[in-house]
């Protein structure tokens, strides 16, 4: 078992809190909360991006380091995921976020209200994120979270134990998480 939270949630944080740095108009959508789920190196990017004129050098800095398709494609994907989720909550119950991260949608998106989560990642990464979330003061009534090491645990009967109601409309998110696992995890 791995000793702390994932880096990919943290950087998945920090690509969130570069987008929500941009100006209003041109930002594709706003996480007020990503910043506060980095820490470092990756905290500073994120506190320097806010600045005028040198703001926007610490996502091209990121983009060097990393490359030049994670951020661009982990925004893209947030905003799809977002548009998703907001045109689906009407006809769900509840909602799965499979390997959640530092995901903030229960908390961000007002198509949630009243609508039961599910957040799904690894016991380390889970108490990472409740300790932050709490220290936020972040309801989290509606938000159950399901710890679960995907490699070693059953996923349904996790989510079965912490709840889940069966036959009822589900919408289920899965975002970026497959290539992380083995091809026996994911086929589970």
């Amino acid at each position: 078992m791995r000793p702390g939270p994932s880096y990919t949630a943290a950087t998945m944080a920090l690509q969130r809190a570069f987008e929500s740095n941009r100006p209003s108009a041109t930002r594709l959508f706003c996480d007020p909360y990503a910043q506060a789920f980095t820490s470092g190196a990756l905290r500073f990017l994120a506190r320097v991006s806010c600045l005028p004129l040198v703001g926007p050098l610490a996502p091209r800095l990121f983009d060097i380091i990393g490359g030049p398709g994670p951020r661009p494609s982990a925004v893209a994907r947030t905003r799809l995921i977002d548009d998703i989720v907001t045109d689906a909550a009407p006809t769900v119950k509840q909602v799965v976020i499979l390997g959640a991260g530092f995901d903030t949608r229960a908390h961000r998106l007002s198509a949630l209200a009243g609508i039961p989560v599910f957040e799904v990642d690894h016991p380390a990464t889970q108490a990472a994120k409740r300790s932050v979330a709490e220290g936020l003061g972040l309801s989290t009534a509606r938000v159950t979270y399901v710890a679960v090491d995907f490699e070693r645990q059953s996923l349904e009967q996790q989510l079965r134990t912490a709840g889940l109601g069966a036959g009822v409309p589900t919408l289920f998110i899965w975002e970026g998480v497959t290539n992380y696992l083995s091809t026996t995890a994911v086929d589970g």
